[in-house]
């Protein structure tokens, strides 16, 4: 093989490489959020059914959901296109809860759901978020 057929081959095995590298991030717009939560639990109040948070993504960081008062773990985390799945598993004074989450995004939205199971039962959680702008410093 020529040295010019070498250098080709390295480019386009390089091109091929970068492009698989792209496919694999979602399309995702970094920055601050404003992310809806809908919640599905028997015997919750109507008014907690509905809140709102902003919450910054970035591309190393792709889940939108975050557990202030839990110590929690993301496990089996995968990128697959625009959809973002994963697992995890959150500790609290309570107990021990376990969930599933699934989120796509559309560049500047997303649409997500979240199904969680802890020792009083099992939750939906449907998300939508819209990004809003560049995350505060």
């Amino acid at each position: 093989m020529t040295k010019k057929n070498i250098i080709l081959v390295f480019f386009i095995f390089i091109f091929l490489l970068s492009g698989n590298a792209i496919a694999q991030e979602p399309n995702l717009k970094e920055g601050l959020w404003e992310i809806t939560t809908t919640i599905e639990e028997p015997g919750m109040p109507k008014e907690m059914m509905r809140q709102t948070y902003k919450h910054c993504l970035t591309k190393k960081d792709y889940i939108p959901y975050k557990e202030e008062d839990k110590e929690c773990k993301v496990t089996n985390f995968n990128v697959k296109g625009n959809t973002v799945t994963w697992t995890i598993k959150c500790k609290n004074a309570e107990g021990t809860s376990t969930g599933t989450g699934r989120v796509t995004y559309k560049g500047d939205t997303f649409d997500g759901l979240i199904k969680f199971k802890d020792p009083e039962g099992e939750m939906t959680m449907t998300m939508k978020g819209r990004w809003t702008g560049k995350c505060p410093k």
